[in-house]
């Protein structure tokens, strides 16, 4: 009799085990369904709808200086390189991303987008694109300038652009009419160049994960900024010679000698000119935010 009750108990509780675990599955299915809306992407409209989420930036670039100045209430998480930015924002370790827009457009279209897309632009105006160099490489400078006059000219700046970033707007002095950009007074193409670290070379820093501006596609530097530098490399005699780097440190880099020239899209804020100078401008950008 005792035996069959503890039997009869037995699957009792059997059964009630049974039970609860099947309405565990249910929780869990329903817990993973409530999970799976909570993650869906919030879209937003301005930064300021932003207070109190995890942004991430890049460090050292235009969009961490420009909300850090802008938008203290924002939670900046900052990454060495894009793709480690990226990665965070698809699996939701932070709420969205602030970026060039090229850069933006190019990841949401080529990688696993998972949902995401830009939500708004913010035009960087007053802190258009040009080529880092040392401080006080004047004779470097004034070379580039009048290559980048050239290409200006010539309808290559054009064709780039149309190439690497099609969905951009052309600003007025980068159009082939001559209407801005003009070679250095007194400054040949041709004759020696100065100012570098290996003669008949222009040693280039720049990045390898930043497209459409600069990336690297198998082993070869490319992108928009990366062909004009090229570009502008011919023009004045010099074989480019590429070297990837982080973007936070390429300033100093390019400071302390180790590159002639820095090509990474680098905003022209007026931090920046006191680490390094500038070549005149190449492009005026937008910044975007990803979510």
């Amino acid at each position: 009799m005792f035996m069959r009750a503890k039997r009869s108990l037995g699957l009792i509780l059997a059964a009630v085990a049974v039970l609860g675990l099947a309405g565990c599955g249910q929780a869990s299915s329903s817990s993973g369904g409530s999970s799976s809306s909570s993650t869906a992407r919030q879209a937003y409209t301005g930064l300021d709808q932003l207070a109190g989420k995890r942004v991430a930036v890049v460090t050292g670039v235009v969009e961490e200086s420009y909300l850090k100045a802008n938008y203290p209430k924002l939670q900046l998480v900052e990454f060495p390189g894009y793709d480690q930015a990226w990665a965070a924002l698809r699996n939701h370790s932070v709420d969205a991303w602030f970026t060039d827009r090229p850069i933006a457009e190019k990841y949401v279209a080529e990688k696993d987008a998972n949902g995401l897309k830009v939500n708004f632009d913010v035009p960087e105006n007053d802190t258009p694109d040009a080529f880092a160099v040392r401080k006080g490489n004047d004779a470097l400078r004034a070379k580039l300038n009048a290559g980048l006059a050239a290409v200006v000219a010539d309808g290559t700046w054009l064709k780039l652009h149309q190439q690497f970033l099609p969905n951009e707007p052309v600003p007025a002095q980068f159009k082939q009419d001559g209407s801005a950009a003009k070679a250095p007074a007194g400054t040949s193409l041709t004759g020696p160049v100065t100012g570098l670290q290996q003669s008949g070379e222009l040693q280039i820093g720049t990045l390898s994960d930043a497209p459409p501006n600069v990336y690297l596609d198998g082993t070869n530097f490319t992108g928009f900024d990366n062909e004009l530098i090229k570009a502008i490399a011919a023009k004045i005699g010099l074989k480019p010679q590429f070297s990837a780097t982080q973007f936070e440190a390429l300033l100093g880099q390019v400071n302390t000698g180790r590159f002639d020239v820095g090509s990474s899209a680098i905003a022209t804020t007026q931090a920046r000119k006191q680490t390094v100078d500038f070549t005149d401008p190449y492009n005026i950008e937008y910044m975007s935010l990803i979510s």
